[in-house]
């Protein structure tokens, strides 16, 4: 367990976090918890691996540098899925994360 959780995925983290959370509160938007947590996830998981693939033991602040721009891609990703896939699928995701993360209320009704 210490071996994986070096400095390096550390910084990542932590950039992959601000990355993240940057793109989805630059949405136009109201945002939701669940779409922030999957966006967060998303981006955190992106942004671990790059650090790990991309930058050595001794350049820990370039971790954080890659990890900020992975967890933007990441979130970025996220949301070229959620545009791309038919309206089904996303009724499906839509109810299986409001079923994991808490119900959702719509403000509009």
């Amino acid at each position: 367990m210490n071996e994986s959780l070096t400095p390096q995925v550390i910084a990542a983290l932590l950039g992959g976090a601000v990355g993240s959370v940057r793109n989805f509160t630059r949405k136009g938007e109201k945002p939701r918890l669940t779409e922030g947590l999957m966006n967060l996830l998303v981006g955190e998981i992106f942004a671990a691996a790059a650090g790990v693939y991309f930058t050595g033991n001794a350049h820990v602040a370039m971790a954080a540098v890659v990890g900020l721009g992975a967890g933007a891609v990441g979130s970025y990703a996220l949301d070229a899925l959620q545009a791309s896939i038919p309206e089904g699928v996303k009724l499906v995701v839509t109810g299986w994360a409001e079923r994991m993360g808490g119900k959702q209320k719509d403000e509009e009704t």
